[in-house]
Formats: C-alpha cells, sequence, structure tokens
C-alpha cells in the first residue's frame, strides 16, 4: 500500500479531503483469494462491490474471478451496482477527461467514471 501512495504522490496527488474528488487515487482492490483487515490495509476493497467504475472494467478483464466473501463472480457484481446509472463508458479515442503528466493521451481502452468527474 506504501507504495501505491507513493505513485499517488510522484503523479501530484493531493489529499485535501476525506471522501472528495482526486486526481489520483490507487486502490488494491483483490489479491489472489485473500481476505485482510488491518489498520493501514482491506482486501478486498471493501466498497469495491457496489462501484460500477470499479466493477464494470474488472468484468472485461476476470470476468470469472470471485469475490472472496461475497462469493460472487466479478461479472454478477457488476450486473446491477448501487451507482450503475451514474456510470458512464467513455467512447474509444474520446480525449481524456484526467490531464496526464507531461502528455496529451488518448484513450485507448473504454474508461468508466462518474461523470462529476470528468473535466470540461
Amino acid at each position: 500500500m506504501a507504495e501505491l501512495l507513493q505513485v499517488e504522490l510522484f503523479f501530484g496527488r493531493q489529499r485535501r479531503q476525506l471522501w472528495n474528488a482526486r486526481t489520483l487515487d490507487l486502490d488494491l482492490l483483490l489479491y489472489e483469494q485473500m481476505v485482510l483487515d488491518s489498520k493501514t490495509l482491506t482486501i478486498p476493497h471493501p466498497r469495491m462491490g457496489d462501484r460500477a467504475f470499479v466493477l464494470l472494467p474488472l468484468a472485461e478483464i476476470a470476468p470469472q474471478w470471485v469475490h472472496p466473501t461475497r462469493h460472487q463472480t466479478i461479472a454478477e457484481l457488476a450486473i446491477a451496482p448501487a451507482d450503475l446509472e451514474q456510470c458512464q463508458p467513455l467512447p474509444l479515442g474520446a480525449q481524456s477527461p484526467w490531464p496526464m503528466v507531461g502528455s496529451n493521451h488518448e484513450l485507448q481502452s473504454p474508461h468508466y467514471g462518474h461523470p462529476s468527474s470528468f473535466g470540461s
């Protein structure tokens, strides 16, 4: 987890308020079938099963992965997450709404996110 925080800092992540919009947020969602609840890390991520912006892209690459505590596949969890209507895919080739360090990147695969997090 400390290494993920270092990557966030390298790319300019600023922590202003808890649960607020961020420029970058790296989370460790799953690790094999590990279940861990420590002071600094919880695996699987405690809210991943409710978030379309996590489940939809994850279902594209690992649909048969079984969530270790919910005992459902990622594909099953991705059918109707609570925020599904708020999550919209961006079309391929669209301009990324997130500024990238040092360049202007075009999306090469579908990206999902809450529309309020998209730049203007």
